[in-house]
């Protein structure tokens, strides 16, 4: 009799199908894909974070996952797999039971005869799902991951920053890049090693601006480059030494300062005329409020007055500085951020963080109190994200077997959610969007947008994916899943019409935003 293996991710640790099912059971293959994919660790590497060196979780014993096996109606046993690499490594030979083809889509039996073909053959590759109002416009290859994506202000064009350190930038209106801004030096400390682009940000402008199209990109060799976007011209360097650069920011309203936090714990504010640095924000006013004490991944200035910003890190706190005091005058504690996933409404009042943790991962606080004032809950669905399938299961009763020769062994799961690396409200503008696609009257800050992912193998309850919430409802209007890889920025353009995302898929993906697509669905 011949025998194959049957890989289970569910609930359902025992089944019993026909072959010819197996092959068309496309909703297990994607659930089973989420198991086997390259994510980074969020810690133990030279920048840490999402800055993390990757690793392979599956191995050659199908990464760890357990093998079940079981007779079908056909009474034979048949091998169950959702990924080509997954599949076309063969498991161990002591065991007897299978010998993988050195081709990876052809899977032979004990006695030498073809028996199945890999998934990844007769489904082909296979692209994230949207739902709600997010519709795939399109997608561009990359050699390198994508650390931060950005929307310019008046969405002509999206920048984004490799690991390589380059920063394409895309053409709205083509789909395609239009120039490449990229470092002709190195640091000599590095030994010609290239450390990413991790966090770029346009500089306001204003009519009496002398130049327009600045971005300004911060470097993980602790560089900040000023860079004229629409050219490629370099205008100005500032080196910040050892320290490794995780975000930037300017103040919204005329863009005269900017700041710049990473793995040194300071905040150094800088005065954008003439890049001389204006204060260097360590300490805290006391014990209680001490200043960060491990590595800071995202600051934000108020959006109404340019004496104050906030950051957030690695120590779970919030800190809030006065630079003409030169010191954090209150902190908050609770948030987790591990990127660029700190942000303001347009009143400065409300601040929305983005936690890569299990639980309460969107969160609002009151700027002026501390207090907690909303957690928006990543999922309401407890059937998809583990945890108790059945009143039954809830209460320790056996789950009835479904029908079927063999009995179901119910498995309870960890509750998977998305650890997050980037949050941000919607903008809105009263003239936003392209050109020649002008949105009136845009409401601000109507909308959350965030994303994320986590490690594979044993953290497999982990998702990589974006959604979108309305603040009014505190429900999902729209969400990606499906993505292969974490996603390290998320970004919404300012007149709400197209969403961005990439990370370590070596992708970006781009998505246009349809309010009136249907937003009843469960998640």
């Amino acid at each position: 009799m011949s025998t194959t293996a049957l890989v289970t991710r569910g609930k359902l640790a025992a089944s019993a199908r026909p072959e010819s099912q197996l092959a068309g059971s496309k909703d297990d293959f994607r659930s089973l894909e989420r198991l086997t994919s390259i994510n980074p660790s969020h810690r133990g590497s030279e920048f840490g974070g999402h800055h993390a060196r990757w690793t392979s979780t599956a191995s050659s014993s199908t990464a760890g996952f357990p093998l079940s096996l079981y007779p079908n109606t056909a009474g034979s046993r048949s091998l169950h797999s959702s990924r080509l690499d997954l599949a076309s490594r063969s498991t161990s030979s002591s065991s007897g039971l299978l010998a993988g083809s050195e081709a990876g889509d052809v899977y032979y039996t004990r006695d030498g005869s073809r028996k199945v073909k890999s998934i990844g053959s007769l489904l082909g590759p296979r692209e994230p799902n949207t739902t709600g109002v997010f519709k795939a416009r399109c997608s561009k290859k990359e050699e390198h991951d994508i650390y931060s994506i950005k929307f310019s202000p008046n969405d002509d064009y999206l920048l984004y920053s490799l690991g390589n350190a380059d920063i394409q930038v895309f053409s709205l209106r083509t789909n395609s890049v239009a120039l490449t801004l990229s470092q002709k030096t190195q640091k000599p400390s590095l030994l010609n090693e290239t450390l990413p682009c991790v966090c770029i940000a346009f500089k306001p402008e204003l009519p009496t601006d002398k130049t327009h199209n600045i971005v300004t990109a911060a470097y993980a060799d602790g560089r900040v480059m000023h860079w004229h976007y629409t050219t490629g011209q370099l205008l100005g360097t500032i080196d910040e030494g050892d320290n490794q650069i995780n975000c930037i920011d300017y103040f919204p309203v005329d863009g005269s300062r900017f700041a710049t936090v990473g793995s040194d714990c300071c905040v150094r504010i800088y005065d954008s005329s003439n890049l001389a640095l204006i204060a260097s924000l360590v300490d805290g006013r006391s014990k209680d409020v001490a200043g960060h004490s491990n590595r800071v991944f995202s600051v934000k200035f108020h959006p109404l007055d340019s004496n104050v910003v906030i950051s957030a890190g690695w120590d779970n706190t919030i800190q809030i500085w006065d630079i003409r005091a030169e010191r954090s005058v209150r902190s908050i504690y609770g948030p987790q951020v591990y990127g660029d996933a700190l942000d303001f409404d347009i009143t400065g009042e409300n601040v929305l963080t983005g936690s890569y943790s299990r639980e309460d991962n969107i969160q609002i606080w009151s700027f002026s109190t501390g207090e907690l004032v909303d957690t928006i809950p990543w999922t309401l669905n407890e059937n998809r994200d583990g945890g108790p399938t059945s009143p039954a299961a809830a209460t320790n009763i056996p789950a009835p077997a479904p029908p079927g020769p063999a009995p179901a062994t119910l498995v309870i799961e960890p509750k998977r959610t998305c650890m997050l690396y980037s949050a941000q409200f919607s903008r809105g503008s009263p003239t936003a969007g392209p050109h020649h696609i002008r949105t009136p009257l845009v409401p601000a800050n109507r909308w959350i947008v965030a994303g994320g992912g986590g490690g594979g193998g044993s953290q497999s309850y982990y998702l990589n994916e974006v959604k979108m919430f309305s603040r009014a409802t505190k429900r999902a209007i729209g969400m990606v899943q499906g993505f292969q890889h974490a996603l390290f920025s998320v970004a919404l353009s300012h007149s709400d019409r197209t969403m961005a995302c990439g990370g370590g898929g070596k992708t970006l993906y781009l998505y246009d935003v349809d309010p009136m697509a249907n937003q009843d669905f469960t998640y």
